[in-house]
C-alpha cells in the first residue's frame, strides 16, 4: 500500500507546481524587467595604460543583469564590478566605436550604449644630437678668436606627426643670438656657422644653448660651453706709402691712419727720421 501511496502522490505534487512557474512567467510585466544602461561617455587612453569603463546598468525590479561588448580589439569584462577592462598597444592608436550591452538574466531583455573610445599616441619629448667640425669634449670647447665652428643639430621625435621647432640662444638669455653668426634650419636639422670676434673673445666663457621644442611644449636642450682665446692684434696702418715733395721752409703735414682689431687706443711715436 505504501508504495503505491507514493506513485499516485508524486505525479499529484510535481505537476501541478511545474504548471505554476510555467504560469507566473507568461504573466510577467516585461517592461518592469528590461535593463536600463545609463549612456557611457568617450574615453581616452595611452598605449600600455589600462582602460577602466565603469558600466552603470539596472531595472526596475533589481534582478541581475549580464554585461557585455561588441567589438575586435580584446578586452574582458568584469561581471562583479561592471567594468570594462582593455590595455592597447602601438598598434591600436586611432579612434574606435564600441558597443556594450546590458542584458536581464531572468527575461533575456536587452539595451545597448555606445561609445567612443580614443587611443592617443604617448607624447615623447623630443631629443637632440649635436655633431661638430671640432672634437667636442666634456667641458669647454676651446677656440681661438677667428676660429670657424660649424654644429649640425639634429633633432629626433618618437611622434612622427609632431611639428618640430629649433633654435639656440647664448648665456641663459633666451632671446640672445650672436649677430656674426648663421643658423639655418631644414626640417629637424639646423646648421649653426660661426668665428668668434674680439667682443665675443674678451667674454672668455660662451655659452650656447640649442634647443628643441614640439607644438605641445615639450622640449629638450644641449648647452656646448666654449672658452675664447682673445688673440693680440698688432695695429695696421691704413696709410698709403708715399713721397712729399716740399720747399725749404715749409710745413711739411701729412695724416697718420692705423687701425686695431682689439679696438683698443693707439699711441702714435715717431721712432726714426732723417730730418
Amino acid at each position: 500500500m505504501k508504495k503505491r501511496f507514493f506513485c499516485l502522490l508524486l505525479p499529484f505534487f510535481v505537476f501541478p507546481l511545474f504548471a505554476q512557474e510555467k504560469t507566473d512567467l507568461t504573466r510577467v510585466d516585461l517592461q518592469e524587467y528590461k535593463p536600463i544602461l545609463l549612456p557611457v561617455k568617450a574615453h581616452s587612453v595611452y598605449p600600455d595604460q589600462e582602460l577602466v569603463v565603469k558600466l552603470t546598468g539596472y531595472n526596475h525590479k533589481g534582478t541581475d543583469l549580464k554585461f557585455s561588448f561588441t567589438w575586435s580589439l580584446g578586452g574582458e569584462m568584469d561581471q562583479k564590478k561592471k567594468e570594462f577592462k582593455w590595455t592597447p598597444t602601438e598598434n591600436d592608436i586611432g579612434i574606435h566605436p564600441i558597443i556594450f550591452t546590458a542584458i536581464d538574466t531572468f527575461t533575456n531583455q536587452q539595451v545597448s550604449q555606445p561609445a567612443i573610445i580614443t587611443v592617443k599616441a604617448r607624447q615623447y619629448r623630443p631629443t637632440l644630437e649635436i655633431k661638430s667640425n671640432r672634437p667636442l669634449p666634456d667641458g669647454f670647447l676651446v677656440l681661438d678668436e677667428g676660429d670657424d665652428l660649424a654644429l649640425v643639430v639634429q633633432a629626433n621625435d618618437r611622434n612622427p606627426t609632431d611639428r618640430l621647432t629649433l633654435g639656440y640662444y647664448v648665456n641663459n638669455d633666451h632671446g640672445k643670438k650672436f649677430g656674426n653668426a648663421k643658423f639655418e634650419v631644414n626640417d629637424k636639422v639646423a646648421i649653426f656657422l660661426w668665428s668668434p670676434n674680439d667682443t665675443q673673445a674678451k667674454e672668455k666663457t660662451l655659452n650656447l644653448t640649442f634647443f628643441v621644442e614640439d607644438q605641445t611644449g615639450l622640449r629638450a636642450e644641449k648647452t656646448v660651453p666654449v672658452f675664447v682665446n682673445d688673440i693680440v692684434h698688432i695695429p695696421v696702418f691704413k696709410n698709403k706709402t708715399r713721397e712729399y715733395f716740399i720747399d725749404e721752409g715749409e710745413i711739411l703735414s701729412f695724416n697718420v691712419y692705423a687701425t686695431d682689431d682689439d679696438r683698443e687706443k693707439i699711441t702714435y711715436k715717431i721712432l726714426s727720421t732723417d730730418i
